[in-house]
């Protein structure tokens, strides 16, 4: 192999991302890319698309869609299998190896703030999960309520807390954990951070890479829009249906796992509890009024998480901005352009 081949191999390799608040369109732009591109794969880095049987309600792309575009990180986990940030970003970054070696360009995408800042930006030194303090919370949610916990987090860590809703089980379980572990907040724990995770020290120069962020930042008003129309989209294609087959196999104790925080699940396991008779109509769909009740407030729980998702976005650094999801013609023509020019991975 020739000096220039070797100098060539050490250097970074080149990871798109596609970032944006959930329902902007992200996922549509990764597959007219990948249509225009055919050096890029998509990589999910959304939360809820890991775990299997989550299907309509977390968004994920078509059977059809994984296979025409070879979709990675999709459906890698059980539903009551668990993740973390750590866990995920050495996975990731083992799927990024497989790809540079076929000739591949990854192309991330996902409104999971954490999960994304874990590659960007990473986290470590975090306190790894302890399965003792995590039974304590939780036994404490059950006699008090998650709105109690986080208030616990606000004295304890008050712009993390700041970021939650009071009743975002999972990060809010996480955020105290790491607090009480560490004795820090996760500000001054990023503060530490000066090494990219990695899969292992071993691997550490070949796993860093050169990120190229596109961000789509829509207005709100506009994505609201899109939002319950995605939402009663959602019901209208089968959501409820997907949330009995879950609660039939699984029963209550899916309430508790990691995959059912996600926005919705639960909101549509509890109107199943009351609304049971919906199923029997045989054609469901937002005509009936409970239904179109439960579909506004999920609507508005999305919207408020869309917002502070815009709030996360804003501070990270982007490459290329989009004020909508719709891009126009000449805008795509220019990324597409640039997507090309990855490949010789320079920035």
């Amino acid at each position: 192999m020739s000096e220039s081949e070797n100098l060539k191999k050490l250097q970074p390799m080149p990871v798109i991302f596609v970032i944006g608040p959930t329902a902007c369109g992200k996922t549509g732009l990764v597959h007219r890319l990948c249509d225009a591109c055919t050096e890029l794969v998509p990589v999910n880095i959304d939360a809820f698309q890991f775990f299997k049987g989550l299907n309509i309600g977390t968004a994920k792309p078509s059977i059809m869609e994984q296979q025409k575009y070879g979709y990675e990180m999709v459906d890698i986990l059980e539903p009551w299998e668990r993740h973390d940030a750590e866990a995920f970003a050495k996975h990731a970054l083992g799927v990024f190896e497989k790809l540079w070696s076929q000739g591949k360009i990854p192309i991330c995408v996902g409104g999971s703030g954490l999960y994304l800042r874990s590659l960007l930006d990473p986290l470590d030194p975090l306190p790894k999960s302890n399965a003792g303090l995590r039974l304590f919370l939780r036994r404490c949610a059950d006699l008090w309520g998650w709105p109690v916990l986080h208030k616990w987090l606000v004295h304890w860590d008050p712009d993390r807390a700041s970021a939650l809703h009071p009743n975002d089980k999972t990060r809010i379980e996480r955020a105290l954990e790491i607090c009480m572990l560490s004795g820090k907040t996760l500000a001054e724990l990023k503060k530490q951070a000066t090494e990219p995770v990695n899969i292992d020290s071993k691997t550490q120069e070949r796993t860093k890479f050169n990120s190229y962020v596109i961000q789509i930042r829509p207005e709100i008003s506009w994505l609201k829009n899109r939002i319950y129309e995605r939402v009663n989209q959602m019901i209208n294609e089968g959501w409820l249906l997907e949330v009995q087959r879950l609660k039939t196999k699984f029963g209550d104790k899916i309430l508790e796992w990691q995959s059912f925080q996600a926005i919705g699940y639960g909101d549509l396991y509890s109107f199943l509890d009351t609304q049971i008779d919906v199923l029997s109509l045989g054609n469901i769909s937002c005509e009936n009024q409970k239904l179109q009740e439960m579909a506004a407030h999920v609507g508005l729980r999305t919207s408020q998480y869309a917002k502070r998702q815009l709030t996360w976005n804003a501070k990270i650094k982007s490459d290329k901005i989009f004020a909508c999801g719709q891009i126009s013609s000449e805008e795509f023509g220019e990324l597409s352009e640039t997507m090309r020019n990855l490949g010789s991975r320079e920035f």
